[in-house]
């Protein structure tokens, strides 16, 4: 019995002797870990305590890694998309004056530059109407998926529009204001030094937007109107595609169709039917030479005549006019009297 105690007691010292304390604790400590993360005949309970250290930390740095860029490309579309959408705003702008310059250019000259400034506020009133007032956010905003934070009261976005329209149309206005109520050169350096504060006070503003990415213009700022993205969730449709397609496949059948019909024949009928004459200009008999004066106008370009040429009626047309007409019409009926031609051309004695 005594050897028998001895022995094991040299074998307990033997085996505290060779222990390491920190190495066997975490071993102990991570099997504990283990065996209540997969308890044993359960999947996954054949997986080594290191490979599962690996793994866990790697997810967590791979987490963290994609979060950090999300935040990065949030805050890059935070500074961006409010510049991007101040400039569709002018874009806008420009594209509906483009717009009432193409439909007056036949007006009398000088008439659109005179109201310019006018036509500016007007068209700039309008778009603060239809989006500011409407929808507490700009054209170019809605376009970019950015709106202006919480619920601005209507003051604040009357002043917006006032400070931002007033201010242009005062600046295109001043020089007639200034020559109408005869304003001493005073006047004009106060002007020049309010104008020149303001664009130093842009630039500082825009320096602090790239920092902060709050408020991109001026105004913005005195109003307290900050800006934040929109959570949008968008839905993919093919309703934009199918329409341009059928829209393509439309017009190559009207480019291929068109050529096809004579829309002069088609006009000339119409203008009978309009004049609603009892018998065709065909069956007309020619008259004498029309006289040729002074005051001799084409009948088609309402011109004074080049080369003057008559068909038989008693008006007058330019050799080209004429020549154009009744090549491609033989029966050209004279705009005027609907006199038919039979496809002879004469000269007019001068």
């Amino acid at each position: 019995m005594g050897s028998g105690r001895s022995d094991d007691v040299t074998r307990v010292t033997q085996v505290g002797m060779n222990r390491n304390p920190v190495t066997d604790d975490i071993g102990v400590n991570q099997s504990a870990d283990l065996s209540r993360c997969y308890p044993r005949g359960q999947p996954g309970s054949d997986r080594t305590p290191d490979n599962h250290k690996i793994s866990k930390s790697g997810h967590h740095g791979s987490t963290f890694l994609e979060e950090r860029d999300s935040m990065q490309k949030k805050r890059k579309q935070i500074v961006v998309l409010p510049l991007d959408a101040v400039d569709l705003d002018k874009e806008i702008a420009a594209v509906m004056k483009n717009q009432i310059l193409t439909v007056t250019k036949f007006m009398k000259v000088g008439f659109l530059g005179r109201w310019e400034p006018e036509i500016e506020a007007a068209l700039s009133y309008i778009i603060w109407k239809l989006s500011v007032e409407k929808n507490h956010t700009t054209f170019g905003m809605q376009l970019l998926g950015t709106r202006f934070a919480g619920q601005p009261n209507r003051q604040r976005l009357v002043m917006l529009a006032v400070l931002t329209i007033g201010s242009r149309y005062f600046k295109h206005r001043w020089p007639d204001i200034s020559r109408q109520w005869k304003l001493g050169p005073q006047a004009q350096r106060a002007v020049d030094w309010i104008e020149t504060t303001v664009l130093i006070l842009q630039f500082l503003n825009l320096l602090l937007f790239l920092h902060q990415g709050r408020y991109p213009t001026l105004t913005s700022r005195l109003l307290g109107l900050h800006v934040e993205p929109v959570r949008v969730t968008r839905r993919v449709g093919y309703s934009f595609m199918v329409r341009e397609l059928l829209w393509h496949s439309f017009s190559e059948i009207l480019n291929l169709a068109l050529p096809l019909i004579n829309t002069i024949t088609i006009r000339r009928w119409f203008n009978w039917l309009r004049r609603n004459r009892g018998t065709s200009g065909r069956y007309q008999q020619p008259i004498v030479n029309p006289v040729f004066t002074t005051t001799t106008r084409c009948a088609v370009c309402n011109e004074p005549p080049i080369q003057p040429q008559c068909i038989g009626c008693t008006h007058v047309f330019c050799y080209y006019c004429v020549q154009a007409n009744v090549l491609a019409d033989p029966q050209f009926e004279c705009p005027l009297c609907g006199f038919c031609s039979d496809g002879t051309v004469r000269n007019v004695p001068l």
